[in-house]
């Protein structure tokens, strides 16, 4: 599996979850009804404007570990891991900035030698990918 379907698996799951986000109360109140609550005190907040009922607060953290444990089993191989890092260096717009330490940060991944070297060798290939597409 490539990286980019490990995270499109993740996002339709999430996306999927039972959750709304509102920024007005027409929205608050449309949000309530997908949801099937009347109360307020029924929704627990999220951040960023999204609820879920609190009943589901349980559910969400449990696909929440789930993914994570995903990502780390992905990443126990170095050819996913590699994938992974000249993705997010071009996610994170290496060709412009110079720094990996984006890439690195939304992978969550541990400060070590294997990633270190795993870095460099992803800046390697990402940048003689990005010299094909300008060739």
């Amino acid at each position: 599996m490539k990286w980019t379907e490990l995270k499109e698996k993740h996002s339709s799951e999430l996306n999927s979850f039972p959750m709304f986000f509102a920024f007005s109360d027409k929205q608050f109140e449309e949000g309530k009804e997908k949801l099937g609550v009347t109360e307020n005190s029924e929704l627990a907040s999220i951040g960023g404007g999204g609820a879920i009922r609190k009943t589901d607060g349980h559910a969400l953290k449990k696909m929440f570990d789930a993914h994570r444990a995903e990502r780390e089993t992905y990443f126990t191989d170095d050819r996913n891991l590699l994938d992974a890092l000249v993705y997010e260096l071009g996610n994170h717009e290496y060709c412009v900035t110079y720094d990996a330490q984006p890439a690195v940060e939304s992978l969550e991944l541990p400060s070590n030698d294997r990633t270190v070297k795993l870095i460099n060798k992803a800046i390697k290939t990402y940048n003689t990918q990005q010299e094909l597409i300008e060739a």
